[in-house]
């Protein structure tokens, strides 16, 4: 595989990571309503619906996942990520031929995807840890 096939892979990982981290802020946001629900039915409805929360795109639950989690420090990376991964979704196949064709352009380029992709497998793995967490509180208030 040349440089080139090979960035095309590493955006493709890159990409996949970013969904990761998407889908594992949903489950997170999943659970706290869940747990509202569970607590606040007796007293109002809480009328939040897995649509309202599906379709949010990575910046809105953000800002929703930083209404159910004080770690101020994994917000910043959240959102200090963000860009990094609408550089990859948004403007990362923007080449020319002859840009595509420069190995150690292609190279270069790999790198910083590869990188990224690194960061957002760690951010993920750090969702994960808060969404394991609301997962056990979850089970305690419905139990």
């Amino acid at each position: 595989m040349g440089a080139s096939e090979d960035y095309q892979a590493g955006i493709m990982q890159a990409l996949e990571r970013f969904q990761f981290i998407e889908e594992a802020l949903k489950e997170c946001i999943f659970s706290a309503v869940k747990i509202a629900e569970n607590k606040l039915a007796p007293f109002f409805p809480v009328n939040y619906k897995a649509k309202d929360i599906s379709k949010l795109p990575l910046g809105s639950l953000i800002n929703n996942f930083v209404k159910i989690n004080s770690d101020s420090k994994l917000h910043k990376e959240l959102r200090d990520i963000t860009q990094e991964r609408n550089y990859i979704a948004h403007q990362s196949f923007l080449f020319t031929l002859g840009e595509l064709e420069d190995e150690d352009l292609m190279k270069n380029e790999l790198k910083k995807i590869l990188d990224i992709s690194e960061k957002a497998k760690q951010l993920h793995n750090k969702v994960l840890d808060v969404r394991f967490e609301l997962k056990r509180a979850e089970r305690k208030a419905l139990g």
